[in-house]
């Protein structure tokens, strides 16, 4: 059985999720709904009790049964996305410069699955984000995403069968289909797949740059911790690899959302040059089991912004990414 503390929070990020997917600051929820704007500040931190009166009023303002407010509407697929992307079909290279053509709309799926995969984490009996933690969870959530691109994409796709090969998903267009047929014999042998010749897309996530934990305290902040939303504190995003030429590279830009790990913007870019990526990082001697890894340029970023498919609709997140690309792309 929950506790009343439990509860509490629960109730409170519900709101604070409906809110944000409505567009609605929490002086025009206060103002919708009949409130002051500091009370639903502390329903959203858990922090006030309600009345059946009270929750009632809330559902009015969101224009909800009762019941909606604790079933249903939490489902991850409920979050809303900005198409950027300007064309119904994204366009993949081989490596050879031949041509497949994915759909827009799928990839959005994928973002949802993703998300709602990231959902059912939830049933766990352990915090599965947490015994993860940070250093782990961007790439645990780039593969969950490859997993399910995988099998959306089933006739295109193949996730790579070793997994320090490279890309993430091999692309299986005529080419690439025969070239796996002449592999079947070979598939435990990492060689052919680091880089598969024919291509493919790479897939890389992360959660972003924060300032240190010293940095925080100075200004009177703790560090966000394990299912604390980053997008007050960050300072800036890239993504890593352990080579310089990654390219044909969905990057996926995350937080948590309701305590979630959640994509936030999904980019794409075919256009990524060995100067996008900074020089490759060699591990210290005794510096543990690190590995040599690349770190994008702001050039890379750029480019990766110029190239964005979907972004998550809240403010919040849309003003970041533009400030951080000195851009208005996402509108």
């Amino acid at each position: 059985m929950k506790t009343k503390k439990e509860l509490l929070s629960e109730f409170g990020q519900k709101v604070k999720y409906l809110r944000e997917v409505n567009k609605l600051s929490q002086e025009e929820l206060a103002e919708n709904a009949g409130f002051d704007r500091t009370y639903i500040s502390l329903i959203e931190r858990g922090l006030r009790n309600l009345s059946l009166y009270n929750i009632y009023k809330f559902t009015q303002a969101f224009k909800l049964k009762i019941s909606d407010i604790f079933m249903g509407n939490n489902n991850m697929e409920n979050y809303k996305y900005k198409k950027i992307y300007d064309s119904d079909e994204l366009m993949i290279k081989s490596s050879s410069e031949k041509i497949t053509m994915i759909n827009t709309d799928k990839i959005l799926e994928i973002i949802h699955k993703t998300n709602s995969t990231m959902q059912k984490f939830d049933e766990f009996e352990v915090d599965v984000y947490k015994l993860l933690e940070m250093r782990n969870l961007s790439a645990f959530f780039g593969a969950i995403f490859v997993s399910v691109m995988e099998k959306e994409f089933n006739d295109i796709f193949l996730k790579n069968p070793h997994q320090d090969g490279y890309p993430d998903l091999l692309l299986l267009d005529d080419q690439g289909k025969r070239d796996i047929e002449q592999l079947k014999n070979k598939m435990n042998d990492k060689s052919p797949f680091s880089p598969f010749k024919n291509g493919g897309i790479e897939v890389k996530a992360t959660c972003g740059s924060i300032p240190t934990p010293k940095e925080l305290i100075k200004k009177g902040f703790y560090k966000p911790g394990v299912g604390d939303s980053r997008i007050s504190f960050l300072k800036g995003y890239d993504w890593k690899a352990h080579h310089r030429e990654t390219n044909n590279l969905l990057g996926i830009l995350w937080d948590f959302v309701n305590k979630r790990p959640v994509v936030i913007a999904l980019f794409y870019s075919d256009k990524l040059q060995q100067e996008d990526w900074g020089k490759i990082i060699k591990p210290k001697e005794g510096g543990g089991k690190t590995t040599s890894v690349s770190i994008m340029t702001r050039e890379g970023v750029k480019k990766m912004y110029n190239g964005c498919l979907f972004v998550f609709e809240n403010d919040e997140y849309i003003k970041f990414i533009n400030r951080h690309n000195s851009g208005d792309l996402l509108k």
